[in-house]
């Protein structure tokens, strides 16, 4: 034993030549606890930081690893294979460049970078940042590299690049809007008022005279267009927008809007056609109609303003290719075009498919925003085939929704015959405004015999009241002390058959039911159109 001591005593430190009393053992084996508790505890500390912290020496291998860095490269506790850092770097960094910059390393010169590493088992990337330092592990020089896992911050970076890029497109887009509106809304005033002014002048001739009312019809028309379009895609945004499904006959709806748009394309000389479409039979569906309508009517008057020469055709067919059949429609045009690159781009709020010049073309470049939106809330899904200088094809589908029972639709149209004297009407109107309650007693003078006017809905209640004789209330939704709605419940409390027919610049859908359910007998809204007033006023008649 002594023998064995002798041979082995200058790898005991610190106790020289007593070592080999045996009295001196205890004290060698306190000491090795010691540096065994020293030990844990700097492992301890060491797997306590949320920080990977790899130990490695000039080769790149690895001779510690605290548990953040075997959780981040994804090795087990178990784990007891010799890696290197070559094990745990992407294939997409440099590695050949590493045994340089430890050397720099370890001439104690710090360095701080963001590497890309890689999970062992799963070979996913881990963009991280590193710091390098220089120390004395076990005898030797080495190298000890701090490594914080970058995952979220690149991923929050990204949203950051991502959420600024939006808000400058946003802001693009919406100061492109917004010049646009400026144009779209100034344009027709300027056509309203000048003509306006123009039809002042005296010694102006018949012909001029119908000219001037025609311009300013147009501008009026284009101006509530503009308007109407900034109130849909308001309330689309808002999410206020809601659908309304009725049943109706698809083949009338496709034939009115051939007959709307027949003259606008001819003025232009496009052939404008219809060629596909189902038997009346099976052309009842349920849908909303207003929404489709306007998806139509977006797509169609999109077709005539790009196409300066050639055909629009449009129409639809049904698809029983899937499990649900649809309703696939197709609008064919030989304008334009639309290149590839903006294709998508032309169903963004705000914009069309060129936005540097978009005073080229008249237009809110909602529109195909507000079809899509539409198409969406109905079921269905859009899509576009476009070649510059050939044209554009828009398809989109709709569920073929049909009802066993039709419910017959019923038009209102104004015969243009004025009434005879025998049938002329005592006629409340309900009316704040001095001009709108000016118009509908010039428009509706030759079915008067009498007219009452008041601003108040609480007035109107009284009138009624003192003058059951009444045949026809106009009704304004929007009036002082009383609304329209609640002096309509009024009256109807004692008066069921006087005609009440809502006049109103709300003209959402959901209004019309609002009134309806009220007790008003139907509905008109802001701008009037004369012939559309007439004729529901012509169907009352006729029904008494």
């Amino acid at each position: 034993m002594e023998t064995n001591w002798n041979e082995h005593r200058d790898k005991i430190i610190g106790l020289g030549e007593h070592s080999l009393h045996k009295s001196y053992y205890p004290e060698l084996q306190e000491r090795i606890d010691e540096l065994e508790l020293s030990k844990r505890n700097l492992m301890t500390l060491i797997n306590s930081v949320s920080d990977a912290i790899i130990i490695h020496d000039k080769e790149g291998k690895i001779l510690l690893l605290n548990n953040q860095a075997r959780k981040i490269y994804n090795i087990d506790d178990a784990d007891n294979k010799q890696y290197t850092i070559f094990d745990i770097t992407s294939s997409e960094q440099e590695s050949h460049l590493l045994p340089e910059l430890w050397s720099n390393v370890l001439n104690n010169n710090t360095r701080v970078f963001e590497w890309l590493g890689r999970q062992l088992k799963t070979n996913r990337e881990i963009p991280m940042q590193v710091s390098l330092n220089s120390t004395i592990w076990d005898d030797q020089h080495v190298i000890v590299a701090i490594v914080r896992d970058f995952t979220e911050r690149k991923e929050f970076e990204k949203q950051i690049i991502a959420a600024k890029e939006k808000a400058e497109e946003s802001d693009r887009l919406k100061t492109a809007f917004l010049a646009n509106m400026s144009h779209e809304i100034r344009t027709p005033m300027n056509g309203i008022i000048g003509f306006t002014n123009l039809l002042k002048s005296p010694g102006l001739s018949t012909e001029d005279q119908q000219a001037y009312i025609e311009i300013i019809e147009k501008s009026g028309q284009r101006m509530l267009s503009t308007i109407q379009a900034i109130i849909d895609i308001a309330k689309i945004e808002s999410g206020l927008e809601k659908t309304d499904v009725s049943t109706f006959n698809l083949n009338r709806l496709m034939g009115d809007l051939f007959e709307f748009f027949y003259i606008e394309a001819a003025g232009k000389n496009i052939q404008l056609t219809i060629t596909s479409q189902l038997p009346d039979k099976n052309a009842h569906i349920q849908t909303d109609k207003e929404k489709l309508n306007s998806i139509l009517t977006n797509l169609i008057k999109n077709a005539i303003k790009y196409t300066h020469k050639g055909s629009i055709d449009f129409g639809y067919s049904l698809d029983t290719g899937k499990e649900d059949p649809v309703l696939k429609f197709c609008i064919k045009d030989t304008g334009i075009g639309i290149p590839a690159d903006r294709q998508q781009a032309v169903f963004n709020r705000f914009e069309q498919a060129d936005i540097e010049d978009r005073a080229a073309y008249q237009g809110s470049g909602l529109g195909l925003a507000i079809a899509k939106s539409y198409v969406e809330m109905l079921g269905g899904k859009i899509w576009l085939e476009s070649e510059p200088g050939v044209g554009s094809v828009f398809y989109f589908t709709l569920p073929y929704n049909t009802e066993a029972k039709i419910k017959a639709e019923t038009k209102n149209i104004y015969s243009g015959d004025p009434l005879q004297p025998d049938s002329k009407l005592k006629i409340l109107i309900v009316e704040d405004e001095e001009v709108a309650a000016l118009y509908l007693q010039i428009i509706l003078k030759e079915y008067g015999k009498e007219f009452l006017v008041t601003k108040s809905g609480a007035e109107a209640v009284k009138i009624c009241k003192n003058n059951p004789d009444i045949d026809l209330v106009l009704m304004d939704i929007k009036v002082p002390e009383m609304n329209g709605h609640e002096a309509t419940r009024k009256i109807r409390e004692f008066n069921k058959n006087v005609f009440i027919l809502a006049q109103t610049a709300y003209a959402q859908i959901g209004d019309r039911e609002k009134c309806i359910h009220a007790g008003c007998n139907d509905f008109v809204s802001k701008p009037i159109n004369k012939g559309k007033l007439l004729g529901i006023i012509d169907n009352f008649l006729k029904s008494e």
